[in-house]
Order: structure tokens, then C-alpha cells, then sequence
């Protein structure tokens, strides 16, 4: 299912055909096909339409569209938090913000703050 260039597996090629072939249907080019037989496209269309109702949509994998074209916004907050988070990890591991870092080890930060005998002038 969703294998639309027919080559045993589903992979970013198959997304860019549906995609392709959605939009030029979307934009009122309904004479594109994804191969020049009849038959072959008839059969690849059936196991694209997920609930067999000859209309490919996103509400049929249960995306709204709202979401969809949100996505991209998501998925570049969530990079950058993942990198922030990063960033900070290895900036803690590395001597800290001014280079008086406690190498990942926390708990000696702690103790070194509380105590005014260990306390950098």
C-alpha cells in the first residue's frame, strides 16, 4: 500500500508521486497520471486511497489541515529545542558559562555554591 512507483517499497520517491500527482489534480490537471497504462494506474490508485472512496485526503489518515500546515513550524521548534538542549549540555560539560563549570557534575556545583570557604573571589 502507498508504493506508487512500484518498486517493493515505500520510501520519499512514493510521497513526492502522491504529492506531484495531488497537486496537479488539486490545480485542475486531471489528464496526470503516474505511468502511461490504464490499468497500472487504476490498480496503484486503489491501494493509495486509504478508505476506498476514490478521494485522497488528508482527513482520510486523520491529519486536519490546520495541522498539516503547521507542521513545518513544529517540527523546526521542536529541532531547535532538541539543539538548545544540546547546546547546553555540552556548555555545562565544558566549564560552564564563564569557564567555572561543574563538568556535568551537579551536585558539586551545589555543594562548592553553599559553601562560602570554597567560593571563587
Amino acid at each position: 500500500m502507498g508504493d506508487a512507483d512500484r518498486n517493493g517499497r515505500v520510501d520519499s520517491t512514493d510521497v513526492y508521486m502522491v504529492m506531484l500527482y495531488c497537486a496537479y489534480h488539486g490545480a485542475g490537471y486531471h489528464d496526470y497520471t503516474f505511468t502511461e497504462y490504464p490499468e497500472i494506474e487504476a490498480a496503484l490508485l486503489t491501494k493509495l486511497d486509504i478508505n476506498g472512496d476514490g478521494v485522497f485526503l488528508l482527513a482520510d489518515i486523520g491529519i486536519s489541515a490546520h495541522l498539516y500546515r503547521m507542521l513545518p513550524y513544529l517540527i523546526t521548534l521542536l529541532v531547535l529545542a532538541v539543539l538548545f538542549a544540546l547546546a547546553v549540555v555540552w556548555i555545562s560539560k565544558n566549564g560552564g558559562w564563564k569557564g567555572e563549570g561543574c563538568g556535568g557534575n551537579c551536585a558539586s556545583c551545589h555543594s562548592r555554591c553553599e559553601n562560602p570557604e570554597h567560593k571563587k573571589p
